[in-house]
Protein backbone atom coordinates (compact mmCIF):
# COMPACT_ATOMS: atom_id res chain seq x y z
CA UNK A 1 0.00 0.00 0.00
CA UNK A 2 1.20 3.57 -0.66
CA UNK A 3 1.29 6.36 1.94
CA UNK A 4 -2.40 7.32 1.54
CA UNK A 5 -2.10 10.94 2.59
CA UNK A 6 -4.95 12.37 0.47
CA UNK A 7 -8.41 11.37 -0.67
CA UNK A 8 -7.22 10.60 -4.20
CA UNK A 9 -4.77 8.02 -2.86
CA UNK A 10 -7.68 5.99 -1.50
CA UNK A 11 -9.91 6.57 -4.53
CA UNK A 12 -7.16 5.32 -6.86
CA UNK A 13 -6.74 2.06 -4.92
CA UNK A 14 -8.69 -0.90 -6.36
CA UNK A 15 -8.93 -2.81 -3.08
CA UNK A 16 -10.32 0.27 -1.28
CA UNK A 17 -13.03 0.69 -3.93
CA UNK A 18 -13.84 -3.03 -3.82
CA UNK A 19 -14.29 -2.87 -0.07
CA UNK A 20 -16.42 0.29 0.05
CA UNK A 21 -18.55 -0.32 -3.05
CA UNK A 22 -18.63 -4.11 -3.29
CA UNK A 23 -18.31 -5.16 0.38
CA UNK A 24 -15.37 -7.38 -0.58
CA UNK A 25 -14.53 -9.40 2.57
CA UNK A 26 -10.84 -9.94 1.80
CA UNK A 27 -10.28 -6.24 1.11
CA UNK A 28 -12.20 -5.39 4.26
CA UNK A 29 -9.86 -7.43 6.45
CA UNK A 30 -6.85 -5.75 4.87
CA UNK A 31 -8.22 -2.22 5.36
CA UNK A 32 -9.36 -2.82 8.94
CA UNK A 33 -5.83 -3.97 9.74
CA UNK A 34 -4.36 -0.92 7.95
CA UNK A 35 -6.63 1.44 9.89
CA UNK A 36 -5.55 -0.13 13.17
CA UNK A 37 -1.92 0.49 12.23
CA UNK A 38 -2.54 4.05 10.96
CA UNK A 39 -5.07 5.68 13.35
CA UNK A 40 -3.74 9.16 12.58
CA UNK A 41 -5.17 8.87 9.05
CA UNK A 42 -8.72 8.10 10.17
CA UNK A 43 -10.05 11.51 9.08
CA UNK A 44 -8.91 11.36 5.46
CA UNK A 45 -9.82 7.65 5.37
CA UNK A 46 -13.44 8.41 6.34
CA UNK A 47 -13.61 11.33 3.90
CA UNK A 48 -12.55 9.06 1.06
CA UNK A 49 -15.10 6.45 2.09
CA UNK A 50 -17.86 9.07 2.22
CA UNK A 51 -16.93 10.28 -1.27
CA UNK A 52 -17.17 6.77 -2.71
CA UNK A 53 -20.49 6.09 -1.01
CA UNK A 54 -21.92 9.29 -2.44
CA UNK A 55 -20.51 8.37 -5.84
CA UNK A 56 -21.96 4.88 -5.56
CA UNK A 57 -20.56 3.69 -8.88
CA UNK A 58 -19.07 0.20 -8.38
CA UNK A 59 -16.17 -0.73 -10.61
CA UNK A 60 -12.49 -1.44 -10.68
CA UNK A 61 -11.46 1.19 -13.21
CA UNK A 62 -11.85 4.92 -13.67
CA UNK A 63 -12.52 4.87 -17.37
CA UNK A 64 -12.45 8.02 -19.48
CA UNK A 65 -16.13 7.97 -20.41
CA UNK A 66 -17.23 7.71 -16.76
CA UNK A 67 -14.99 10.65 -15.85
CA UNK A 68 -16.23 12.74 -18.76
CA UNK A 69 -19.93 12.27 -17.92
CA UNK A 70 -19.48 12.85 -14.21
CA UNK A 71 -17.30 15.86 -14.81
CA UNK A 72 -19.95 17.41 -17.04
CA UNK A 73 -22.72 16.91 -14.48
CA UNK A 74 -20.71 18.20 -11.58
CA UNK A 75 -19.45 21.24 -13.42
CA UNK A 76 -23.05 22.23 -14.12
CA UNK A 77 -23.76 22.18 -10.38
CA UNK A 78 -20.69 24.03 -9.18
CA UNK A 79 -20.59 26.49 -12.10
CA UNK A 80 -17.05 25.43 -12.96
CA UNK A 81 -15.65 26.66 -9.65
CA UNK A 82 -12.60 24.83 -8.27
CA UNK A 83 -12.40 23.91 -4.60
CA UNK A 84 -9.40 22.23 -2.89
CA UNK A 85 -9.68 18.53 -2.13
CA UNK A 86 -8.30 18.82 1.36
CA UNK A 87 -7.19 21.71 3.63
CA UNK A 88 -3.55 20.69 3.21
CA UNK A 89 -3.83 21.06 -0.58
CA UNK A 90 -5.03 24.68 -0.80
CA UNK A 91 -1.70 26.00 -2.10
CA UNK A 92 -1.39 23.31 -4.73
CA UNK A 93 -5.00 23.21 -5.89
CA UNK A 94 -4.28 24.35 -9.43
CA UNK A 95 -1.67 21.63 -9.81
CA UNK A 96 -4.08 19.03 -8.43
CA UNK A 97 -6.80 19.99 -10.87
CA UNK A 98 -4.36 19.92 -13.74
CA UNK A 99 -3.04 16.53 -12.69
CA UNK A 100 -6.28 14.78 -12.04
CA UNK A 101 -8.61 16.56 -14.44
CA UNK A 102 -12.14 15.34 -14.39
CA UNK A 103 -11.59 12.96 -11.49
CA UNK A 104 -10.55 15.83 -9.21
CA UNK A 105 -13.75 17.70 -10.04
CA UNK A 106 -15.76 14.62 -9.16
CA UNK A 107 -14.04 14.24 -5.82
CA UNK A 108 -14.23 17.92 -4.82
CA UNK A 109 -17.95 18.20 -5.37
CA UNK A 110 -18.74 14.92 -3.67
CA UNK A 111 -16.58 15.84 -0.71
CA UNK A 112 -18.74 18.92 -0.18
CA UNK A 113 -21.83 16.72 -0.30
CA UNK A 114 -20.36 14.28 2.23
CA UNK A 115 -19.32 17.06 4.64
CA UNK A 116 -22.78 18.62 4.52
CA UNK A 117 -24.27 15.19 5.15
CA UNK A 118 -21.99 14.66 8.13
CA UNK A 119 -22.98 18.01 9.69
CA UNK A 120 -26.65 17.16 9.24
CA UNK A 121 -26.08 13.76 10.86
CA UNK A 122 -24.23 15.32 13.81
CA UNK A 123 -27.10 17.72 14.37
CA UNK A 124 -29.72 14.98 14.24
CA UNK A 125 -27.90 12.71 16.69
CA UNK A 126 -28.00 15.46 19.31
CA UNK A 127 -31.78 15.23 19.40
CA UNK A 128 -33.86 12.64 21.22
CA UNK A 129 -34.32 9.41 19.29
CA UNK A 130 -37.81 9.10 17.87
CA UNK A 131 -37.94 6.20 15.46
CA UNK A 132 -41.62 6.82 14.82
CA UNK A 133 -40.64 10.03 13.03
CA UNK A 134 -38.44 7.93 10.77
CA UNK A 135 -41.48 6.07 9.50
CA UNK A 136 -42.69 9.10 7.61
CA UNK A 137 -44.75 8.73 4.47
CA UNK A 138 -42.69 8.55 1.33
CA UNK A 139 -39.63 6.91 2.92
CA UNK A 140 -38.41 3.91 0.96
CA UNK A 141 -37.80 0.84 3.10
CA UNK A 142 -36.20 -2.52 2.50
CA UNK A 143 -37.63 -5.48 4.39
CA UNK A 144 -35.92 -8.84 4.85
CA UNK A 145 -37.88 -11.60 6.58
CA UNK A 146 -37.86 -15.35 7.14
CA UNK A 147 -40.84 -17.67 7.64
CA UNK A 148 -40.76 -20.48 10.17
CA UNK A 149 -38.18 -23.13 9.33
CA UNK A 150 -35.81 -20.79 7.46
CA UNK A 151 -32.69 -18.80 8.34
CA UNK A 152 -30.68 -16.45 6.12
CA UNK A 153 -27.50 -14.38 5.96
CA UNK A 154 -27.93 -10.78 4.78
CA UNK A 155 -25.09 -8.52 3.63
CA UNK A 156 -25.83 -4.85 4.32
CA UNK A 157 -24.57 -1.98 2.11
CA UNK A 158 -22.10 -0.80 4.80
CA UNK A 159 -20.29 -4.16 4.92
CA UNK A 160 -22.12 -5.43 8.01
CA UNK A 161 -23.71 -8.88 8.10
CA UNK A 162 -26.99 -10.00 9.64
CA UNK A 163 -27.79 -13.64 10.38
CA UNK A 164 -31.58 -13.60 10.54
CA UNK A 165 -33.31 -16.37 12.47
CA UNK A 166 -36.58 -18.06 11.53
CA UNK A 167 -39.84 -16.11 11.90
CA UNK A 168 -37.87 -12.86 12.08
CA UNK A 169 -37.77 -9.58 10.18
CA UNK A 170 -35.50 -6.56 9.78
CA UNK A 171 -36.32 -3.24 8.10
CA UNK A 172 -33.97 -0.45 7.01
CA UNK A 173 -34.04 2.52 4.65
CA UNK A 174 -32.78 2.16 1.09
CA UNK A 175 -29.97 4.67 1.74
CA UNK A 176 -28.64 2.61 4.67
CA UNK A 177 -24.99 3.42 5.35
CA UNK A 178 -25.16 6.94 3.92
CA UNK A 179 -27.29 9.03 6.28
CA UNK A 180 -27.64 6.49 9.09
CA UNK A 181 -27.30 2.80 9.96
CA UNK A 182 -30.64 2.19 11.72
CA UNK A 183 -32.37 -1.21 11.67
CA UNK A 184 -35.72 -2.27 13.12
CA UNK A 185 -35.88 -5.89 14.32
CA UNK A 186 -38.74 -8.24 15.07
CA UNK A 187 -37.57 -11.69 16.16
CA UNK A 188 -33.92 -12.68 16.49
CA UNK A 189 -30.73 -11.72 14.64
CA UNK A 190 -26.99 -11.92 15.09
CA UNK A 191 -25.20 -8.77 13.89
CA UNK A 192 -21.59 -8.51 12.72
CA UNK A 193 -21.08 -4.75 12.44
CA UNK A 194 -18.56 -3.12 10.09
CA UNK A 195 -16.55 -0.33 11.68
CA UNK A 196 -17.60 3.23 10.89
CA UNK A 197 -16.64 5.98 13.34
CA UNK A 198 -19.03 8.49 11.71
CA UNK A 199 -22.22 6.44 11.61
CA UNK A 200 -23.18 4.40 14.69
CA UNK A 201 -25.04 1.15 13.98
CA UNK A 202 -28.38 1.20 15.82
CA UNK A 203 -30.90 -1.63 16.26
CA UNK A 204 -34.42 -0.83 17.49
CA UNK A 205 -36.04 -3.87 19.14
CA UNK A 206 -39.13 -3.38 21.27
CA UNK A 207 -38.37 -0.48 23.61
CA UNK A 208 -34.61 -1.01 23.49
CA UNK A 209 -32.01 0.65 21.28
CA UNK A 210 -28.63 -1.04 20.84
CA UNK A 211 -25.81 1.17 19.51
CA UNK A 212 -22.45 -0.06 18.19
CA UNK A 213 -19.57 1.17 16.02
CA UNK A 214 -17.83 -2.11 15.12
CA UNK A 215 -18.77 -5.26 17.00
CA UNK A 216 -20.93 -8.40 16.98
CA UNK A 217 -23.99 -9.10 19.11
CA UNK A 218 -27.26 -11.03 19.26
CA UNK A 219 -30.74 -9.63 19.91
CA UNK A 220 -33.78 -11.79 20.71
CA UNK A 221 -37.12 -9.96 20.67
CA UNK A 222 -39.51 -12.78 19.75
CA UNK A 223 -41.47 -12.05 22.93
CA UNK A 224 -42.56 -8.41 22.85
CA UNK A 225 -42.49 -8.43 26.66
CA UNK A 226 -38.91 -9.67 26.88
CA UNK A 227 -35.92 -8.34 24.91
CA UNK A 228 -32.44 -9.83 25.30
CA UNK A 229 -29.19 -8.29 23.97
CA UNK A 230 -26.01 -10.42 24.17
CA UNK A 231 -22.57 -9.06 23.23
CA UNK A 232 -20.07 -11.35 21.48
CA UNK A 233 -17.25 -8.92 20.62
CA UNK A 234 -16.48 -5.20 20.91
CA UNK A 235 -18.71 -2.91 22.96
CA UNK A 236 -22.33 -1.76 22.68
CA UNK A 237 -24.56 0.72 24.45
CA UNK A 238 -28.13 -0.31 25.28
CA UNK A 239 -30.87 2.06 26.41
CA UNK A 240 -34.61 2.60 26.37
CA UNK A 241 -35.84 4.98 23.72
CA UNK A 242 -35.70 8.60 24.88
CA UNK A 243 -33.72 7.52 27.99
CA UNK A 244 -30.20 7.41 26.54
CA UNK A 245 -28.82 9.02 29.71
CA UNK A 246 -29.65 5.78 31.57
CA UNK A 247 -27.79 3.54 29.13
CA UNK A 248 -25.82 0.40 29.99
CA UNK A 249 -22.44 -0.43 28.41
CA UNK A 250 -21.82 -4.09 27.64
CA UNK A 251 -18.50 -5.91 27.46
CA UNK A 252 -18.12 -9.29 25.65
CA UNK A 253 -19.93 -11.99 27.61
CA UNK A 254 -22.46 -9.57 29.13
CA UNK A 255 -26.16 -9.33 28.30
CA UNK A 256 -29.07 -6.99 28.96
CA UNK A 257 -32.56 -8.31 29.66
CA UNK A 258 -35.68 -6.17 29.84
CA UNK A 259 -39.06 -7.65 30.70
CA UNK A 260 -42.24 -5.70 30.05
CA UNK A 261 -41.75 -2.03 30.87
CA UNK A 262 -39.46 -2.85 33.76
CA UNK A 263 -35.83 -1.80 34.26
CA UNK A 264 -32.94 -3.18 32.23
CA UNK A 265 -30.87 -5.86 33.96
CA UNK A 266 -27.25 -6.66 33.12
CA UNK A 267 -25.59 -10.01 33.77
CA UNK A 268 -23.07 -12.49 32.33
CA UNK A 269 -23.91 -15.31 29.91
CA UNK A 270 -22.16 -18.33 28.35
CA UNK A 271 -20.72 -17.33 24.97
CA UNK A 272 -19.92 -20.97 24.18
CA UNK A 273 -23.61 -21.86 23.84
CA UNK A 274 -25.52 -18.60 23.36
CA UNK A 275 -25.06 -18.29 19.59
CA UNK A 276 -25.28 -21.95 18.57
CA UNK A 277 -28.50 -21.33 16.63
CA UNK A 278 -26.73 -19.44 13.85
CA UNK A 279 -24.52 -22.48 13.17
CA UNK A 280 -27.43 -24.93 12.94
CA UNK A 281 -27.40 -26.22 16.53
CA UNK A 282 -30.69 -26.50 18.40
CA UNK A 283 -30.20 -26.37 22.18
CA UNK A 284 -32.68 -26.67 25.05
CA UNK A 285 -31.68 -25.89 28.61
CA UNK A 286 -34.36 -26.66 31.20
CA UNK A 287 -37.26 -25.33 29.10
CA UNK A 288 -40.96 -26.04 29.57
CA UNK A 289 -43.02 -28.07 27.08
CA UNK A 290 -44.74 -24.88 25.88
CA UNK A 291 -41.40 -23.21 25.09
CA UNK A 292 -40.16 -26.47 23.56
CA UNK A 293 -43.21 -26.49 21.24
CA UNK A 294 -42.77 -22.86 20.14
CA UNK A 295 -39.07 -23.36 19.40
CA UNK A 296 -39.63 -26.53 17.32
CA UNK A 297 -42.42 -24.87 15.32
CA UNK A 298 -40.19 -21.92 14.52
CA UNK A 299 -37.08 -24.02 13.80
CA UNK A 300 -38.69 -26.60 11.51
CA UNK A 301 -41.69 -24.64 10.17
CA UNK A 302 -44.30 -27.06 11.48
CA UNK A 303 -47.49 -26.94 13.54
CA UNK A 304 -47.47 -28.99 16.75
CA UNK A 305 -50.43 -30.08 18.86
CA UNK A 306 -50.45 -31.98 22.14
CA UNK A 307 -52.62 -34.96 23.05
CA UNK A 308 -52.87 -35.14 26.78
CA UNK A 309 -51.25 -32.80 29.26
CA UNK A 310 -47.51 -32.61 29.78
CA UNK A 311 -46.17 -32.55 33.30
CA UNK A 312 -45.51 -29.00 34.51
CA UNK A 313 -42.51 -30.24 36.52
CA UNK A 314 -40.55 -31.49 33.49
CA UNK A 315 -37.79 -29.25 32.13
CA UNK A 316 -36.39 -30.31 28.75
CA UNK A 317 -32.68 -30.23 27.93
CA UNK A 318 -30.83 -31.42 24.85
CA UNK A 319 -28.53 -30.34 22.02
CA UNK A 320 -28.93 -31.26 18.35
CA UNK A 321 -26.64 -30.29 15.47
CA UNK A 322 -28.27 -30.30 11.99
CA UNK A 323 -30.77 -33.01 12.96
CA UNK A 324 -34.08 -33.90 11.32
CA UNK A 325 -37.19 -33.19 13.38
CA UNK A 326 -37.87 -36.92 13.65
CA UNK A 327 -34.44 -37.48 15.22
CA UNK A 328 -35.01 -34.74 17.78
CA UNK A 329 -38.47 -36.01 18.75
CA UNK A 330 -37.32 -39.63 18.91
CA UNK A 331 -34.49 -38.79 21.31
CA UNK A 332 -36.52 -36.51 23.56
CA UNK A 333 -39.63 -38.70 23.42
CA UNK A 334 -37.67 -41.62 24.86
CA UNK A 335 -36.22 -39.41 27.61
CA UNK A 336 -39.39 -37.52 28.57
CA UNK A 337 -42.10 -40.07 27.89
CA UNK A 338 -44.06 -39.12 24.78
CA UNK A 339 -44.86 -40.53 21.35
CA UNK A 340 -45.11 -38.49 18.16
CA UNK A 341 -46.51 -38.60 14.65
CA UNK A 342 -45.43 -36.41 11.71
CA UNK A 343 -47.80 -35.83 8.77
CA UNK A 344 -46.52 -33.24 6.29
CA UNK A 345 -46.16 -30.02 8.30
CA UNK A 346 -48.35 -31.18 11.21
CA UNK A 347 -46.94 -32.93 14.28
CA UNK A 348 -48.88 -34.64 17.04
CA UNK A 349 -47.20 -35.34 20.38
CA UNK A 350 -48.99 -37.77 22.66
CA UNK A 351 -48.05 -37.98 26.33
CA UNK A 352 -47.98 -41.44 27.88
Amino acid sequence: MNDFNAIDDFIDDTSFRNWVLRNDAESGLSWNKWLTENPEKLEVFNEAKAVLLELDLPGNDWNAEKERVLHQKIQQKINKKTIPLHPKQKKSNEYAIHRYGAKAAVITFLLIVSVVGFLQLKKSTEKEIDHRAMLQEGAKWITKSNPKGQKSKIHLPDGSTVILNAESQIRFKNDFGKADRDIFLNGESFFEVAQDSLLPFRVFSGELVTTALGTSFNINSYDKNRVNVQLATGQVKVFKEELESESLLLQPGEEVIMEGHGPMRKRNFDRQTAFLWKDGTLKFTDVSFSEFKITLERWYGVEIRFKGTPSSTIAISGEFKDKYLSNVLESLGFAYGFDFEIAQKKVTITFK
